[in-house]
């Protein structure tokens, strides 16, 4: 087991970054202490709809990505919003500035650049270094939807994230964050994270929802029963969105300089 585990993060650190860092206390201290910061936010736009998890766990990118095309187009959706009666949640825009606010608040000056494309061979994005001038780059790959899971709806959002030195492009830090719904319950026990968590299994492989750090719904984010029920809740779920975003976009800004592994 132990050889197994030893592995997986081997993998698990070639997915997200070139590498371990071999000195992380090191370079995630040079973090602390950086004044600038850019953040590289986001290859997915689209608005947030109702999404079943199936499609998120089973079909990966490919479904995410349909369903983040459709986005607010479905007569679900619609529906949806118009009950809530506010606009389509753009989630990844509403996050990267509330990532933003967060790492100002930090004493970061932080300025963001969309990325022109995402090179999936070598896990990182393309965009015009040459606007870059501060010392951090924080590449966020970032997706959210509300699922459907069981009779349950729910925020599930995610985010992986790099820390780079914006001057020779070195890796110093790495994680993962993402929503979850600690009321999904599984009788195999097993790949429970992964059914709390369904949509972060579209940016990396299932297992690695074990190291990632959690923002925990409570109740008042969750609706319970048929779609009638969706949205007769539509404003408390609509909400509830809202704040789980914020909340991980200061988790976000929380980790960039812990380590991954405690």
């Amino acid at each position: 087991m132990k050889h197994i585990t030893s592995a997986f993060l081997l993998i698990l650190c070639s997915v997200l970054i070139a590498g371990c860092n071999t000195n992380p206390v090191e370079l995630r201290d040079e973090i602390r202490k950086a004044k600038s910061i850019t953040i590289i936010c986001c290859d997915n736009t689209a608005a947030a709809s109702i999404t079943g998890t199936s499609m998120m766990i089973l079909g990966g990118t490919g479904a995410l990505g349909l369903s983040s095309t459709k986005g607010a187009n479905d007569e679900r959706t619609k529906k949806f919003y118009e009950t809530a009666g506010g606009p389509p949640l753009m989630l990844p825009s509403m996050f990267l500035a509330e990532l933003q606010e967060s790492l100002k608040q930090q004493g970061y000056a932080v300025t963001t650049e969309y990325p022109h494309s995402f090179d999936g061979y070598n896990n990182r994005y393309i965009f015009d270094t040459s606007k870059v001038k501060s010392q951090l780059l924080l590449e966020v790959r970032y997706v959210g939807q509300i699922g459907e899971y069981q009779s349950r709806y729910f925020p599930t959002l995610a985010a992986t994230f790099t820390v780079k030195r914006s001057v020779d492009n070195k890796s110093l830090n790495t994680g993962i964050v993402a929503t979850s719904d600690p009321g999904i319950t599984s009788p195999l026990v097993l790949g429970v994270e992964m059914l709390r968590a369904p949509i972060l299994s579209t940016l990396i492989p299932g297992g690695a929802v074990k190291y990632a750090r959690l923002v925990n719904l409570d109740e008042s984010q969750v609706v319970k029963g048929s779609d009638a029920d969706l949205m007769a809740s539509a404003k408390r779920i609509y909400a509830g969105t809202e704040r789980a975003n914020r909340d991980m976009a200061k988790l976000l800004t929380s980790r960039i300089a812990e380590s991954m592994f405690n």
